[in-house]
């Protein structure tokens, strides 16, 4: 478990002449006139828990505040992941926010809340799927005043599922469907909803380990209205995770709900990267529980002391006695650098033999 705190005051207020010119009060600045957007004094402080210690569960969340003489500003995200066994992972986010800029009040807060359900077998994966609720709440676009009585503002649930299927390490189909329900609202007398469906799918077959086609489809439809757009695609790898491709759209279909973006019907050229072994076991390291370091490293701390004398030798391997949790290897090497200098302590039973050079290498071993 960790916590964060934080606190910030700033003196005065920032409104005066600087090299580019006057600072004054405004709600929001463009291209290079950042530099005129001035500030009052605030306080600010926030405070934030996680908790990291089972690499089955992970669980996070941090609330923030901003108070000034223009107004005041929160934000609050929370998250957890957690693994219900070894095929299925759940997580779930939540994330909300409101401001209140200069000359600029009575905006509704923005929030947004997810949670999913992802499938995958760790021994066979031909089928990967995931399922997945999202609620967002969009910040109203009108200021309440005495004019228009109330803001405006809009709310979506969506529901989607994905699912990838890889027959063989030639073929490679994927598939969604998402069901959205909109309500938008206007003043305090009126709202209006509407459901909107979506469906994609997307077939790959590689030529070979450099070549592959690619086609998809893709569907949305709302009350009586329905539109379609498909894609052809070749694509090159020039390394296992660099990929160009080029193709053509037919139809300019384009959601935030689907995978990728074809804003425009046409030819076009796209880039595709994985950082996943961008460099050597990136991505790919395996987290070691904190309370297992530190049982680890008082171990070695006691067979060090006990090795600097030659008559308290013996003892150590009593020390090494009891603890098989710790001396579980860390990884899936066979055979622990603990359990070794065990061995040579017991057929030795001399201290001269166990070098500080064979310490201190342990001392940085990470279970290899």
């Amino acid at each position: 478990m960790r916590l964060n705190l934080a606190y910030e005051h700033i003196f005065g207020d920032f409104f005066g002449i600087n090299g580019s010119g006057v600072q004054f009060a405004q709600p929001f600045a463009l291209n290079q006139s950042t530099a005129a957007l001035g500030f009052a004094d605030s306080d600010s402080y926030s405070i934030g828990l996680e908790y990291t210690d089972n690499p089955d569960f992970k669980a996070s969340a941090r609330f923030e505040r901003r108070s000034s003489s223009s107004g005041n500003n929160t934000v609050i995200s929370a998250g957890a992941t957690g693994k219900i066994s070894s095929s299925l992972t759940a997580l779930a986010r939540y994330q909300q926010a409101g401001s209140s800029n200069q000359t600029l009040q009575a905006l509704g807060d923005t929030a947004s809340l997810r949670v999913g359900l992802a499938y995958r077998n760790p021994k066979n994966d031909k089928f990967n799927a995931l399922l997945r609720y999202e609620y967002r709440k969009n910040p109203s676009t009108i200021p309440e005043s005495l004019l228009f009585g109330s803001g405006s503002g809009a709310e979506d649930h969506t529901f989607a599922i994905e699912t990838i299927y890889a027959p063989n390490w030639q073929w490679e189909f994927y598939g969604k469907y998402a069901l959205r329900n909109s309500t938008t609202y206007l003043a305090n007398d009126f709202s209006s909803s509407n459901s909107t469906n979506l469906g994609q799918l997307r077939a790959t077959y590689r030529l070979g380990y450099s070549w592959d086609l690619v086609g998809e489809a893709r569907v949305i439809n709302q009350s009586d209205y329905t539109e379609t757009g498909f894609v052809i695609e070749a694509g090159y790898y020039l390394t296992p995770n660099l990929r160009v491709a080029g193709g053509y759209a037919f139809g300019d279909i384009d959601d935030r709900d689907f995978d990728g973006s074809r804003s425009a019907s046409g030819p076009y050229l796209g880039v595709t990267m994985k950082l996943n072994q961008l460099f050597s076991g990136f991505g790919l390291q395996k987290r070691i529980p904190r309370k297992k370091i530190e049982a680890r490293q008082n171990l070695l701390n006691k067979i060090k002391q006990e090795t600097r004398n030659e008559e308290q030798v013996k003892t150590a391997p009593q020390l090494l006695q009891g603890n098989s949790e710790i001396l579980t290897p860390l990884s899936d090497a066979k055979k622990n650098p603990l359990e070794t200098l065990a061995e040579k302590i017991n057929a030795a039973n001399k201290a001269k033999k166990v070098k500080k050079t064979l310490l201190q290498r342990l001392m940085t071993e990470q279970g290899r």
